[in-house]
């Protein structure tokens, strides 16, 4: 996969139905209710990040800022399953943390022991 056509960008709550979607297409992920997605579209939108193409979303990163105003919480992280070994979530990690400029010192994620794929991602954005 090329990612010289994929635009990143911010959700909207537009996106919410895309996002759930997605995130029930992803086996390794919790599936939250649909409107979970919109109000995170809403509220938490400037610490999210979306990969598209034209309409077609590829992947997406929800995440927000903790109370300590310094630490990244990656909630969910989601790549469409015929995209996947190409980057996508990685880049979509750095693209986020990048634009979050230097206030956000870490960040914090929890990932179940069999999810191959986020170990994958976060390892290499970690170093």
């Amino acid at each position: 996969m090329n990612q010289s056509g994929i635009r990143f960008e911010h959700p909207s709550v537009g996106d919410a139905k895309s996002l759930f979607r997605m995130a029930a297409c992803n086996d390794d992920l919790d599936l939250c209710p649909e409107y979970f997605y919109l109000v995170w579209s809403r509220d938490f939108r400037n610490t999210s990040l979306m990969a598209k193409s034209g309409n077609k979303l590829f992947g997406y990163i929800l995440a927000y800022i903790r109370p300590d105003g310094k630490t990244l919480f990656l909630w969910q992280i989601a790549v469409d399953p015929d995209v996947r070994s190409y980057g996508l979530g990685f880049a979509l990690v750095k693209r986020l943390i990048d634009s979050l400029g230097e206030n956000v010192r870490a960040f914090e994620a929890t990932i179940d022991i069999s999810n191959d794929a986020a170990y994958n991602t976060l390892i290499p954005a970690y170093s």
